[in-house]
């Protein structure tokens, strides 16, 4: 099971409570570093800074105050952050470094 990290604090405990082990039946995904707490965050930055740059009206969006503007935003920030990914990324460890440790956590749980 997964979900982005910064859901940890709300999910863990039930996830404890059904007796699971953490990196073994469930794992957070994202890096634990501020803004990228999510899976959008093991994208490079270089992409996602390219995406927030050619989308400024959307990223203004996505800081509103109106939570379905907002919600609207983000996801269609995050569409883009991955098309703009899927275009520009290499089998390399610039872009997919940061998914390895995630990969390796799934085929371990697959493998036995």
């Amino acid at each position: 099971m997964t979900y982005d990290l910064d859901a940890e604090n709300i999910v863990e405990g039930c996830l404890i409570g059904l007796g699971l082990e953490k990196k073994k039946d469930y794992m957070g995904i994202g890096l634990n570093e501020s803004g990228k707490k999510c899976i959008e965050g093991l994208v490079p930055t270089d992409v996602s800074s390219s995406v927030y740059a050619a989308n400024p009206e959307l990223v203004q969006k996505a800081m509103s105050s109106s939570s379905n503007e907002a919600r609207s935003a983000k996801q269609e920030l995050k569409k883009k952050i991955f098309e703009e990914f899927r275009k520009l990324s290499q089998p390399n460890d610039h872009y997919f470094g940061n998914f390895y440790p995630l990969v390796g956590v799934i085929n371990r749980a697959l493998c036995k």
